[in-house]
């Protein structure tokens, strides 16, 4: 599969630790690598990987009690659903922050030491709550929800606009959004898929021991813990898993989400801002990795087949809009009160 912005992007913050110099490096390691594993071993064989290795293992041996203060640091921590305006989100917290200090993978947490994870402060990928139990110490962990027929829709059209080797069978997901919508929605092999099966609930299905207890849930051994339980069980843990996390948002409301999460971190709200991963406007923004795409509109006999796929998720989404109302509701009191 040809390599993305993002993937360039968030290959440099891995390796590196820092961003791309500008969007012509972007372009140019687009361009010259065909794969990721390509552009890895160019990054680790780079002079700028090597000098900031020894460089690392040198402070690492003159200070090594820095990591006690590391773990006691309150962690910032995005869980970014996908297709749910999450790049937009980061774009802007990642200017408030330090390259360093932003966790450099936007997935597998667990396969790192947790002294490795404890030196970051910021962190945003596509992890599940119960992924995020890795990340040591406190956490402000904080969601944004999207209704869950447009989530679908935005993931549809955004997989068809990919360009990749039909003949890909390692990405059967995104091969598949080359047939029509309602062939799409219909295909057992997608309907059966996390990323299209209620994802926004699998995404908080977190275990608790308090939960545990709670819903007599014993060990099943299952990865997949949300098909190992009652669909009831699994809305009702992630509802409560959902109120307890410091800041729900709704894609639909997110200028009144970021105005009020960036209070809550003391962080300036931007003049302004661009939307990132618009499909619409990929094919002009990434020419080299995605095509222009026209957006198909759902009819009836398409939302019928959504209505499983989404069962869930709404009902997910209408607590979190609750969530997110009243929260928004106290943040606008005082300034009300105030005119």
């Amino acid at each position: 599969m040809p390599l993305t912005k993002e993937d360039v992007e968030y290959g440099f913050r891995m390796i590196l630790g820092r961003a791309p110099e500008s969007e012509a490096a972007v372009q140019f390691h687009m361009e010259k690598f065909p794969d990721i594993q390509a552009l890895r071993n160019h990054l680790l064989n780079s002079k700028g990987f090597r000098d900031q290795f020894w460089r690392g293992m040198a402070q690492k041996r003159a200070d090594a009690s820095a990591s006690e203060l590391d773990f006691a640091t309150r962690k910032l921590v995005f869980l970014h659903i996908p297709k749910n305006a999450g790049t937009t989100l980061t774009r802007i917290l990642d200017k408030n922050f330090k390259v360093p200090e932003i966790f450099p993978h936007i997935s597998l947490i667990g396969h790192y030491p947790a002294s490795f994870i404890a030196k970051h402060r910021l962190f945003h990928g596509h992890y599940t709550l119960n992924e995020i139990q890795y990340i040591p110490g406190e956490k402000y962990v904080f969601t944004l929800l999207r209704e869950p027929r447009a989530r679908i829709l935005s993931q549809y059209h955004y997989h068809k606009s990919l360009k990749i080797d039909p003949s890909n069978d390692k990405l059967p997901i995104v091969s598949k959004a080359r047939l029509p919508l309602k062939e799409y929605l219909s295909d057992p092999e997608v309907r059966q898929h996390i990323s299209l099966d209620n994802m926004q609930t699998r995404y908080l299905m977190y275990i608790s021991p308090a939960i545990s207890h709670r819903f007599d849930i014993r060990a099943t051994g299952a990865e997949d813990v949300f098909s190992s339980l009652p669909r009831r069980t699994a809305i009702e843990i992630a509802k409560e898993n959902l109120e307890s996390l410091a800041n729900v948002g709704l894609v639909e409301e997110f200028d009144k989400f970021l105005k009020l999460l960036l209070s809550d971190l003391d962080i300036p709200v931007p003049d302004s801002y661009e939307r990132q991963n618009v499909t619409t406007t990929l094919a002009r923004v990434s020419p080299k990795s995605h095509a222009k795409v026209n957006i198909e509109q759902p009819d009836e006999a398409a939302h019928a087949l959504m209505d499983d796929l989404v069962s869930l998720d709404e009902e997910l989404y209408r607590y979190g809009a609750s969530l997110f109302n009243k929260r928004f509701q106290r943040f606008t009191a005082p300034q009300q009160a105030a005119e």
